[in-house]
């Protein structure tokens, strides 16, 4: 497990490259990319939950208001790595 402030590093890290790395708001096939496992489904889901009743808070304890930025910490919470494209 992480303590509070590796999460707080992890986040904001998360949040630079995902923000930098959409161009419109993430479908549902984007986030289906992501080889998951259940338990990393359920993390993903609880927070964005959170998210949507507006109770989810970035590093630096603001409420989060990007759908992007709350995916970044969804997607890093649950431990879900990049899909590296193989060319």
């Amino acid at each position: 497990m992480y303590t509070g402030e590796e999460i707080k590093q992890r986040r904001a890290q998360m949040a630079q490259h995902i923000t930098k790395g959409f161009a419109t708001e993430p479908s549902a096939d984007d986030i289906q990319k992501a080889k998951t496992t259940p338990d990393q489904e359920k993390k993903i889901k609880k927070v964005l939950d959170e998210f949507k009743a507006g109770k989810l808070k970035d590093f630096d304890g603001k409420k989060v208001t990007d759908r992007k930025q709350a995916l970044a910490i969804a997607l890093n919470e649950a431990g879900v790595e990049e899909d590296k494209d193989e060319d």
